[in-house]
């Protein structure tokens, strides 16, 4: 966690950022981006599958308009 900053800015994620703006813009979308991946890793370990993987349990993991 120590070299996070440091990993960070070597990464080259930050090189267009010339605003205040593109900064927040950056931050957004990485804030984004973790939470979907936090959710979507939550989802799968209370499921106990992977979002694409089959599962023998018949209850569909999202909602399906076929069936209904």
């Amino acid at each position: 966690m120590d070299n996070l900053p440091k990993k960070f800015l070597e990464s080259g994620l930050s090189d267009n950022v010339k605003t205040y703006m593109g900064l927040s813009d950056l931050f957004k979308a990485l804030h984004s981006k973790a939470l979907e991946s936090m959710l979507e890793g939550g989802l799968d370990a209370h499921l106990g599958y992977d979002k694409h993987q089959k599962s023998s349990n018949p209850i569909i993991r999202y909602f399906n308009t076929r069936y209904y």
